[in-house]
């Protein structure tokens, strides 16, 4: 099981995986579909060990929104003890999360100095 974004070829070649699953691509299904199981085993198992909600971030997470209930229909099959998934979200910010995380240190010191 491997959940991070080289495991889909096209992206790591030309960044084109998600226009290619767009479009219909079958192979582009496949690696997703596969993406999506192994996934949900992930979820599953941070849900049985922490109790914890989980937000789906990353290059990926940013494309997730719109396959959220699909994941949910995966994780419902897997989980025995819980068959709501509103613990599981997508991330908020869907591109460059990391940037804007590190510039609100910045704005939130430079409120600080106005006060």
């Amino acid at each position: 099981m491997l959940c991070k974004r080289s495991v889909m070829p096209w992206e790591r070649e030309s960044g084109r995986f998600f226009d290619l699953l767009q479009a219909g691509d079958e192979s582009a299904k496949k690696v997703w579909e596969k993406y999506l199981e192994d996934l949900a085993v992930l979820v599953t198992d941070l849900r049985m060990v922490f109790d914890c909600d989980i937000i789906l971030g990353g290059y990926v997470g940013g494309y997730l929104k719109k396959y959220i209930m699909d994941l949910n229909k995966k994780v419902v099959k897997l989980d025995p003890f819980d068959n709501d998934t509103t613990y599981l979200q997508t991330c908020r910010y869907e591109r460059e999360a990391s940037a804007v995380g590190i510039a609100m240190r910045f704005i939130e010191k430079y409120f600080d100095m106005l006060l």
